[in-house]
């Protein structure tokens, strides 16, 4: 079997075929993962039998093929989720090189947000004070977030992966809607849907290894990944914002101070240091800046002081 000039040894396209049915049963282990990872990145034969394998699924081809040890593990998965899932891997490893031809900066004030449709039919969404560059050659597809936080709506393309590089690492998908936030330090990944997978930064466009696997309602940071940790449920705060919400669950008073610091081109204090501490559980709806504070501080029994002339917020208890 060869694909283009490539010769593909029949025992590799066979491991490669099981592979295929290994990773679309429901308990694969974390430990599977990784070792389809490092099968995946020994050669570029791998690669193209993998791609050939999720050709033969496409065609109806692979049950015949896969032995039956591997066959009563089966369970089918729908064609659409199985192919975006194939697609996703190939994407990691296979980066075709081409000429660049565009490449945009898009940023944001502080309390604004931005939706952008790009030249490839994706779009993204920049939240409060982000920072973002977009561009496009024949072989990739590339954003580079400098700082804030950046919902991507990523239109499928098998030829071109979609590439996220932050500071601290890369996120590698083909087709799939997610949000990453810059940190200090370090970026956190939540999936709405698909799937993502997360790593560190190559030297060299060609050998991109994926850490982990973030899927659909999961978040991760970069981080953790490189280190192999498992990804972590996420819940309707993660992308609240989209919405121009806030959303706290048990959050001491002074984190929910230094997120909403992020929309406001004001400093907030707190006048008191006791109150750090408070818990708050709300949905604090993003409006202007006095109504936005009532809706924190009224139900803690607190009050804000604004001074406009300093550009300063003071919250102190009634």
């Amino acid at each position: 079997m060869s694909t283009g000039k490539q010769t593909i040894p029949v025992h590799i396209q066979q491991e490669a075929i099981e592979w295929l049915a290994r990773l679309n049963t429901s308990d694969v282990s974390a430990a599977q993962e990784q070792a389809f990872f490092a099968w995946l990145a020994q050669s570029p034969v791998h690669q193209a039998a993998y791609l050939s394998a999720e050709q033969l699924w496409q065609r109806g081809e692979v049950l015949a093929r896969v032995p039956v040890r591997t066959r009563a593990n089966w369970r089918w998965v729908a064609l659409p989720v199985l192919a975006t899932a194939c697609l996703l891997v190939i994407a990691i490893f296979l980066s075709p090189l081409g000429n660049n031809h565009s490449e945009v900066l898009y940023e944001t004030a502080i309390g604004e947000q931005k939706t952008i449709q790009l030249e490839d039919g994706s779009s993204i969404e920049l939240n409060t004070a982000s920072k973002i560059t977009v561009s496009f050659d024949q072989g990739k597809r590339t954003a580079n977030l400098e700082q804030g936080e950046v919902f991507f709506d990523v239109t499928k393309d098998s030829a071109r992966p979609f590439d996220v590089i932050t500071p601290t690492g890369q996120i590698r998908v083909v087709g799939t809607r997610f949000v990453v936030r810059q940190l200090p330090g370090d970026a956190l990944v939540s999936v709405q849907e698909g799937a993502v997978a997360l790593g560190a930064i190559p030297t060299t466009q060609q050998n991109f290894v994926a850490s982990g696997l973030v899927k659909a309602n999961q978040r991760l940071a970069i981080s953790a990944a490189i280190k192999g940790e498992e990804p972590q449920a996420i819940d309707s705060a993660a992308l609240a914002w989209r919405k121009r919400q806030l959303v706290f669950r048990e959050q001491s008073l002074a984190t929910v101070i230094a997120d909403l610091q992020r929309y406001f081109p004001v400093r907030i204090e707190l006048a008191d240091a006791h109150i750090a501490d408070m818990q708050v559980t709300a949905v604090i709806r993003l409006q202007d800046l006095p109504a936005t504070l009532a809706t924190l501080t009224e139900p803690l029994g607190l009050q804000a002081e604004i001074d406009p002339a300093n550009a300063r917020v003071l919250i102190r208890a009634k």
